[in-house]
């Protein structure tokens, strides 16, 4: 019997622009949500992503958190908007060592921290994608 060998090459990650908003979250305030707009290179749709894929760092999106696309930077190009709730990362308290220990600190200030935030998933067919950007958290 003949033999046959295959080798399947894992799909390359996209490299996404990521936008976070707000530029600057105020733990203080009630509303803990981080919103990530995804822009994939050309090409790539930004409505074929799997949205329950999506990652804040190690925060998975919360089922039911809101994901729609369009272009809400004006720019002509689509993207994807995710939203994701920093409370259910750290139920039950609002505690600021806990918050920011799920992101990697890029500069500390005397009232603020910057961190690097990756958003990452996957599109419908498997391929994933990448992409970072930084906010300040106001301590």
């Amino acid at each position: 019997p003949d033999i046959y060998l295959f080798e399947i090459a894992a799909p390359t990650e996209l490299d996404a622009t990521v936008d976070l908003k707000p530029d600057t979250l105020r733990l203080r305030n009630k509303d803990h949500t981080i919103t990530a707009f995804i822009e994939l290179p050309a090409g790539a749709d930004p409505a074929e992503i799997d949205a329950s894929s999506c990652r804040l760092d190690s925060l998975p999106i919360e089922a039911g958190e809101p994901s729609e696309v369009g272009d809400y930077d004006g720019d002509g190009v689509s993207d994807l908007m995710v939203t994701f709730d920093l409370c259910t990362a750290v139920p039950g308290t609002l505690d600021r060592r806990a918050i920011l220990s799920l992101f990697r600190t890029v500069k500390i200030g005397r009232m603020f921290v910057d961190v690097a935030v990756t958003v990452s998933g996957e599109m419908n067919d498997g391929t994933p994608f990448s992409g970072e950007d930084t906010i300040r958290i106001r301590v």
